[in-house]
């Protein structure tokens, strides 16, 4: 495998987002490395993970004691894969580095020791990503962060530069490619290139950008680096929001050191890692506390909303409030009491209502309940009724035949004899009728 092979490919031909003067390093450091064959040297470090806490200074991320803060360092220009030979540790390495920290219960937070003049676009938008998700407080406190390295830096909840000498900003996108071709002609080396046929954009803006003209390089430019660029300025405007200076424009890839960073709203103070421990620990209170509110279902949104607050400042207990809150105006206090009261005289007046109608559903119940009661009273009445008229009319036919009328011929006095004319049972009538009363008689 060739030596520094990433390192080497990157610097012929990714895309940068890295701080001028470092990118100008580019050249020896290549030469070196393709000529002389030495490994990537820099300041860039292989710095492991450490804690902080209490009472421990040091130590690995999975040894933790509980209420420990994670430190991570984030030095030098940026790629995404390690170097080999004991060179810097990649992008996708700090990333697994924060996931652990991240997923540890004992870790409130994690400080991010920035000391980075930016790196590959590739190499950043992940990691920029990861410390965005990250649930737990972050905070960064910068040296250097330049370029991509405040790309990433933007990302966390606060920025800090690390003193009046620490260096923000050059937020921008650039792109640095060496024309080897010459070289390798001159040593005896031809290159032919053969495209198919339906290929005829492939590399184009490249073979233009090799002809050194302006119309070549404004072809890279608005096919690869505006696009990419504009992904970044998107992110920090996001990130940062209303904390950019409305009146200067901090997207061009001007640099800034100490307060005049602060001052344009690209950091949110200036200070050292006591600064940071600070913020973290005064964060991940906070965290806590809405967490318990969250838990507790008080409705802080009513609240604010009775207290007529569109905006608010949030302090931790112990930071200006001994049990921590929200700090409002003397106007939203006066606004809120008086909401309170009038929400305290609806919700008696909506309890007065809610008691009437109960008391109106209970005698409606009642009602019904007497209604249904009378209804089957009724209907049985109405039954004995119908009765007692069947059992009245039965009785008159009863004494109607049971006087002994008959037609002539016919005897009703026994049922076992028989009318002489017919021979049937005396009994039985003329018109093949009988009835109780006759047949008993």
């Amino acid at each position: 495998m060739v030596k520094n092979f990433h390192a080497i490919h990157n610097i012929l031909n990714a895309v940068w987002a890295i701080e001028p003067t470092y990118a100008e390093t580019a050249g020896p450091l290549l030469y070196g490395m393709l000529v002389n064959g030495q490994h990537w040297q820099g300041e860039l470090s292989t710095e492991q993970p450490w804690v902080i806490s209490g009472r421990q200074m040091g130590g690995e991320i999975s040894g933790a004691e509980p209420g420990s803060i994670a430190i991570i360092s984030i030095n030098g220009p940026l790629q995404r894969q390690d170097q080999s030979c004991g060179g810097p540790v990649g992008t996708e390495t700090m990333g697994k580095w924060i996931k652990q920290a991240a997923a540890n219960p004992n870790i409130d937070g994690i400080i991010l020791k920035l000391n980075t003049p930016g790196g590959t676009v590739d190499a950043t938008e992940e990691l920029a990503n990861i410390i965005k998700s990250v649930a737990k407080p972050v905070v960064g406190l910068a040296d250097m962060a330049a370029s991509a390295g405040y790309w990433i830096g933007s990302s966390a909840k606060e920025l800090y530069a690390n003193g009046e000498t620490a260096m923000v900003g050059s937020i921008g996108t650039m792109m640095s490619f060496a024309d080897m071709q010459p070289l390798w002609e001159k040593a005896g080396v031809k290159f032919h290139e053969i495209y198919a046929t339906e290929s005829t954009e492939k590399n184009r803006v490249f073979r233009e950008a090799r002809q050194g003209t302006p119309e070549g390089y404004q072809a890279l430019r608005e096919s690869i680096l505006d696009p990419l660029n504009a992904v970044f300025l998107n992110t920090v405007q996001a990130n940062r929001g209303q904390k950019l200076s409305a009146k200067e424009s901090t997207l061009t890839g001007k640099t800034y050191y100490g307060s005049n960073a602060k001052k344009v709203g690209l950091v949110d103070g200036v200070g050292n890692m006591d600064t940071a421990i600070s913020a973290v620990r005064r964060l991940a209170k906070l965290q806590k506390t809405q967490q318990k509110m969250t838990t507790e279902n008080v409705n802080i949104t009513g609240v604010l909303v009775a207290a007529g607050a569109k905006e608010f400042t949030v302090v931790a207990a112990g930071d200006i409030l001994a049990d921590g809150g929200f700090l409002l105006t003397e106007e939203q206090l006066a606004s809120l009491a008086q909401n309170v009261d009038l929400m305290q005289s609806e919700a008696e007046r909506v309890q007065g209502e809610l008691v009437a109608a109960n008391e109106a559903n209970d005698l409606l119940r009642a009602e019904v309940q007497a209604l249904e009661a009378n209804s089957a009273e009724a209907d049985l009445r109405a039954e004995i009724a119908t009765l007692e008229q069947r059992l009245a009319a039965a009785e008159e036919r009863a004494d109607k035949y049971g006087k002994g009328a008959s037609t002539a011929g016919t005897k009703l006095a026994t049922g076992t004899e028989t009318n002489a004319n017919s021979g049937r049972p005396t009994w039985w009538t003329p018109d093949g009728t009988e009835t109780m009363a006759q047949r008993h008689q």
